[in-house]
């Protein structure tokens, strides 16, 4: 069964072990680049409505996030595209159960899905706007760079549209984020440096319970009259922070 459209050049097949196995002998017949995926499950298909029920009532209480302690206004909401649907999703099908159990088992359509976030960025975009709107992959690698390009491709005027990945595999994921801060902070992007080098900048506070330094100062001058200093420290205070 084709599971997943990934990109006018990639797709996801899944069902019985026997028939993943002679689909890729199939394809290297043919001289098709083809892979088995390092999974045990088929993911995306009927096999996984038998977990579909438990699934439901182990999310039935997913809610929307909030934004420092408010609920967050729908019209406000970034927009947000299903590869399931293709359409844009409300607020409310956060917190739909029935909405995940079928992302689970239906088929993806990230080719679809892709293809209307760049539709969209295109017509929001202002006739003088320079630059390049930027997609950005938050996942533990650039896995879907490739697929990216190959759908971009087919879009008219997608150089206004570009791409980066967050984090690469076996790298420093603190390192990987400042790096692809300062890389899109190059190119235009407004980012705040402060904030990502200090993220916690706004829970610091100045501590003022320190009790008073008093302090005496003296001079000893040996024989040859240079003078050697000391100082000597009378109180000293303590907080707990």
């Amino acid at each position: 069964m084709l599971r997943c459209v990934n990109s006018p050049k990639n797709v996801t097949a899944t069902g019985d072990l026997e028939c993943i196995d002679a689909l890729n002998d199939v394809m290297a017949e043919k001289g098709v680049f083809a892979r088995r995926l390092q999974v045990n499950v088929a993911y995306h298909s009927f096999y996984m409505e038998d977990i579909a029920a438990k699934y439901a009532i182990l999310i039935e209480e997913i809610v929307p996030k909030s934004i420092e302690g408010k609920p967050r206004n729908p019209g406000d909401a970034l927009p947000v595209f299903s590869s399931v649907t293709i359409t844009r999703l409300a607020l409310e099908s956060f917190s739909n159960p029935e909405y995940w159990v079928s992302k689970l088992a239906s088929k993806v359509r990230f080719l679809d899905a892709l293809s209307q976030i760049s539709s969209y960025l295109l017509m929001q975009r202002p006739s003088k706007q320079t630059g390049k709107d930027l997609l950005i992959e938050f996942g533990p690698h650039a896995a879907l760079q490739r697929t990216v390009k190959d759908i971009l491709d087919k879009i008219v005027r997608s150089d206004n549209i570009g791409y980066d990945s967050l984090l690469k595999r076996d790298m420093s994921s603190l390192e990987n984020c400042l790096e692809f801060l300062g890389r899109i902070r190059c190119s235009g992007y407004m980012v705040d440096l402060t904030l990502a080098n200090s993220p916690r900048l706004k829970e610091r506070r100045i501590l003022s319970c320190l009790s008073i330094f008093h302090r005496t100062h003296s001079i000893i001058h040996n024989r040859t009259g240079q003078g050697a200093g000391s100082v000597g420290i009378s109180d000293a205070g303590t907080c707990e922070a």
